[in-house]
This record gives C-alpha cells, sequence and structure tokens, in this order.
C-alpha cells in the first residue's frame, strides 16, 4: 500500500512539475527569465520548488499536503481550461489556460483563429486575468456606447502621473469637460500651413538616411532609427507651432524619450515619467512664456512669438490662455505629444515595410505624383482619397491599429447571449475586424486602391476608436503620413536584410512592428517626375 502510495504522489508531483516546465520553456517566459526582474523571480520560485521537493522527499506529511494541494491545482486548471467554463453562466466560449495565453503573445493569428472556431464572442485569460474578446466593429460599438456606464480605461500605470488621468482613461463625468477642448483644437489643426516644414523635415532625414547607407553600402542601415529624429521637428512644428529651428526642440526631444509610457515599473521609471512630464512643461513655458498669453500673442494668427498659427497649441491657448497652469491640460499636452510621437514612429516603420515588399505602388505614386486635392473617404465630396492616402490607410487597416482594451467594472455587461463578468477585460479586436472578408476582397493582401473603389463607413473600417474616448488625432495622423509616403517615392532602396515581424514587448498590450533587423541600401531616385509636382494638400478625416 506504501508503494502505490509513493507511486500516486510521485505522479501527481511529477504532472505538476511537466506542467510548469511546459510554461517555463514557451518563448515568453524564456525572454522574460533574461530579463533583471525576471531572472530574479525566476531564481525565487525554483527555490521555493526546491524546498517543497526537499520537503516532499523529507517528510511524508508534508508531501502528502503537496500532493492533494497540486491534485486539486491541476483539477481546477483543467476545467478552467475548458472552452466550455462557465457556460451555464452565459459566459463565452473559449480557453482560460495559462498556457494559451503565452502563446498569443508570439501567434499572430491567434485572435482570428479563436474567433473562426468559436465566433466573434470569446474569451481567453491574459496572464490568469479572464478577458472576453469581440470581432466585429458594429457589435463592439454597441457595448462600449450602450453600456459605458458598466465600462472604465484599462489603465496603464502613466496614468497616474496626470491630475484627473490621461484623457483616454479619464472618468467620464471629468472627460466631457477636458475631451472638447483637445477636440477641438486638434479638429482645426492646419497642417497645410506646416506642411513645408513638414516635408523639408521628412525629406532631411530621408536624406541622412540615404547618405548613411552609401557610407555603409554592404551592411546597409536600419531605417527605424532615422523615423524620429525626422518626426521630432514636425510635430514640432504641427503640433505645438514651434519653429523646427529653435532649441526648445531638441530640449522637448530629450524629455520625450524618458516618458516610456508603454512600460512600468519601479521608483527608477517613475522618478524618470514625473522628470519627463515636469521638464517637458518647463520647456513649453519658456517657449511660450505666460506674459505673451495674456498678451494675444497666443491666439490664433495673432502675433509672432507665440506658437504658429494653425497649430493644436496655439488653439488651445486662444481657448485656454492658462493652459501651462492647470496641471491636468499641461500632463494631457504632453501626453498627446508623446504618444503621438510613437504611434506615428510606429505608423512610419509599417509604411516603410509595406513599400519595401510592394514597390509598385512607389512606382505608381511617381507616376501620379502629389496630389493637389486628397480627401479621405468619408468627407462626402465623392473624390477618393490620394493615393498616398490610401497607402496609409490600407497600412492602418492591416497593421498598427490592432485593439482597444476596457474594463468591466461594479455590474456585468452583456454581450448579446452572453454575459462578461464584473472585473474582467474587454478586448476589442480591431485588427481582425478589418480583416472581414465579406467586407475586404483578399482580406490579407495590399491594396490601397480598395479605398479609391468604395468608401467604408466607421463600423467596417475604424483604425482610430470607436467611442468618445476615440483617437482625436487621425487627420494629423493622415496628413503627416501621406506626406511621409510622398518623400519616399523621391528615393529609390534595396532591402538587404530582414526578418520576421515581431511584438515590441513581451505583454499582450504591445504592438506588433517590423523586424529591427531591416537594414537597407537608399538613394534618391532617378525619377525626378514626383519631386517637381505641386505639394499636396493634407487629408482630412
Amino acid at each position: 500500500m506504501a508503494i502505490v502510495e509513493l507511486v500516486l504522489e510521485s505522479a501527481v508531483l511529477g504532472l505538476l512539475l511537466l506542467g510548469v516546465a511546459r510554461l517555463a520553456v514557451k518563448p515568453p517566459v524564456r525572454r522574460e527569465l533574461r530579463r533583471a526582474h525576471g531572472l530574479l523571480a525566476g531564481l525565487l520560485l525554483a527555490a521555493a520548488a526546491a524546498t517543497l521537493l526537499w520537503l516532499a522527499a523529507t517528510s511524508p506529511v508534508a508531501r502528502r499536503l503537496l500532493t492533494v494541494a497540486a491534485a486539486l491545482g491541476l483539477l481546477y486548471a483543467w476545467w478552467r481550461a475548458r472552452p466550455g467554463y462557465g457556460a451555464r453562466r452565459h459566459l463565452p466560449p473559449g480557453s482560460l489556460a495559462l498556457g494559451r495565453s503565452l502563446d498569443a503573445i508570439d501567434d499572430r493569428t491567434f485572435y482570428r483563429d479563436q474567433a473562426a472556431r468559436f465566433g466573434p464572442i470569446f474569451k481567453m485569460s491574459q496572464f490568469g486575468r479572464p478577458v472576453a474578446c469581440i470581432v466585429g466593429l458594429e457589435r463592439a460599438r454597441g457595448v462600449l456606447v450602450d453600456q459605458a456606464d458598466r465600462l472604465s480605461g484599462a489603465t496603464l500605470p502613466y496614468n497616474r502621473f496626470v491630475p484627473g488621468g490621461a484623457l483616454r482613461y479619464m472618468a467620464r463625468s471629468d472627460h466631457r469637460d477636458v475631451a472638447p477642448v483637445f477636440r477641438a483644437a486638434l479638429a482645426r489643426l492646419d497642417v497645410s500651413a506646416a506642411e513645408p516644414d513638414v516635408r523639408a523635415a521628412f525629406r532631411a532625414g530621408l536624406e541622412r538616411l540615404a547618405a548613411e547607407s552609401r557610407s555603409r553600402p554592404k551592411v546597409g542601415v536600419r531605417p527605424r532609427d532615422h523615423w524620429g529624429p525626422m518626426l521630432l521637428p514636425a510635430l514640432a512644428r504641427a503640433f505645438l507651432g514651434l519653429d523646427p529651428t529653435r532649441p526648445e526642440v531638441g530640449r522637448i526631444g530629450g524629455e520625450l524619450h524618458k516618458l516610456e509610457l508603454g512600460r512600468g515599473g519601479g521608483p527608477l521609471w517613475r522618478r524618470r515619467v514625473r522628470e519627463g512630464l515636469d521638464r517637458t512643461g518647463d520647456v513649453l513655458r519658456d517657449a511660450f512664456p505666460p506674459c505673451e498669453a495674456g498678451s494675444g500673442g497666443l491666439g490664433e494668427g495673432t502675433g509672432s512669438d507665440g506658437p504658429a498659427p494653425g497649430s493644436a497649441l496655439a488653439h488651445l491657448l486662444a481657448v485656454k490662455p492658462a493652459l501651462f497652469d492647470d496641471p491636468t491640460l499641461t500632463g494631457n499636452l504632453i501626453l498627446i505629444l508623446r504618444l503621438a510621437f510613437g504611434d506615428l514612429t510606429c505608423l512610419f516603420d509599417w509604411l516603410f515595410k509595406m513599400l519595401s515588399d510592394h514597390q509598385d505602388w512607389l512606382v505608381r505614386l511617381r507616376e501620379e505624383g502629389p496630389a493637389t486635392a486628397g480627401v479621405v473617404a468619408g468627407d462626402g465630396d465623392g473624390h477618393p482619397p490620394a493615393l498616398a492616402a490610401r497607402i496609409v490607410m490600407e497600412t492602418l487597416r492591416l497593421e498598427q491599429s490592432e485593439f482597444l482594451y476596457r474594463r468591466v467594472v461594479v455590474r456585468p455587461v452583456r454581450l448579446e447571449d452572453q454575459v462578461l463578468p464584473a472585473g474582467w477585460l474587454l478586448r476589442v479586436c480591431i485588427q481582425e475586424s478589418h480583416r472581414n472578408a465579406d467586407l475586404f476582397e483578399e482580406p490579407d493582401r495590399f491594396d490601397p486602391d480598395r479605398f479609391a473603389r468604395r468608401a467604408f463607413s466607421r463600423m467596417e473600417y475604424s483604425p482610430f476608436g470607436l467611442d468618445s474616448h476615440a483617437c482625436m488625432g487621425a487627420r494629423l495622423t493622415l496628413s503627416l503620413g501621406g506626406v511621409f509616403v510622398e518623400e519616399l517615392a523621391r528615393f529609390d532602396w534595396e532591402v538587404l536584410e530582414d526578418g520576421p515581424i515581431e511584438r515590441d514587448g513581451n505583454r499582450q498590450r504591445y504592438h506588433w512592428r517590423p523586424s529591427p533587423r531591416l537594414r537597407v541600401r537608399m538613394s534618391p531616385s532617378a525619377v525626378q517626375r514626383f519631386a517637381t509636382k505641386a505639394s499636396v494638400r493634407p487629408v482630412g478625416h
């Protein structure tokens, strides 16, 4: 009897160790263990496991207790991992297994595959926390709008550094007061006034890339390293109304790099973020002193010492002259700038990747030349978007616009005939919704002309969000992206090295990006027709 008991105990403990080992060898876990904090956590867990095994080997009582606990844990994990778990409570189908959560980090088609298997509403787990996923923009918008009082933003740690919170996570009552100020400023932003400086910044950056590649013709250059330096002066001019040659632009760039908003961590990270926010605010106050705010110099189209007319900051200061005295407004202004900088850098990475893989569209761009009346589909004037705008829109359809997260608070949310309990996360699968074959012919194919053949409603194509917390920078994104694409058409390049796309971090909330191994050799295009055409009017949204 003692031998049978020992065999059973060994089998249960062996199954537990096997399950832990299977999780430990998954790529996300291995990557985490390579980091300092992950290695420390791994060593502590290994020490705890070794202690428990020692107790099991030396104490029959401890071994029995461990066996019972392991058996109950394995049984609960199996029960919870079943796709039908919670069906009687009307929970969506799908597995809450921790292993599936880890698989989703590296599986590019995980959410599409789950939707194909379980339907457009399914559940999964993200490091043990249940998540309900929705595919289909109309279905998702119905939940976000109709049950908004039961949802809140799935906040990231940086939210704590702004009084009242960041706009995307702000409580509904505060959001109603603050959001219209920024929405109006960004809606009235006049990129056409900034276009010469924006185009000059992009052209100079691409010329630097080409010059560097000439000095390294065999190994090439990593283009990703050049997007930030060319975006900073463009954003400073278009968004802040700052002359790109002013020294404050460089100071702002230095502080923005401290704002690692996608991360989270200990005292060092918190100190860097606080310093970045405080010092960026100081730079803006130095650039536009308070005395100018009362003199009319910061109003729209008046004076030469304030932000350039047509910039977002000029509109903001015209409405809120004491903007820099309000930490909520100042903090959100800086966060919008930082998020725009990061999002546009990633978008430029994808635009370059798409045009590297589909250089026939560069030929089309050179043949057609810059547009003079490019508008975005949905403006109602009957004109299709300019080719550069269509390239940006198609890139956003396929990449970059991946998901929205919300957190269920207080009361459960109903998803058709299913229920999402309080405390769960809600993930709106934007990218998977944009690959609906009923809406987008050959949905995996890069085809910017699909936006010339028809206009898509917000319930069909919505890369900037679905509810009142949607991204306010759509117009800025499409305008700067369109100018960037047109400037790229002035150059030829050859891909010398590339690799598979990968996540920008080891969490579900991080986006996919082109491989950091991408290297190119670039030179000015021999086709000069494109460069001599009239400049494009920025697209609207």
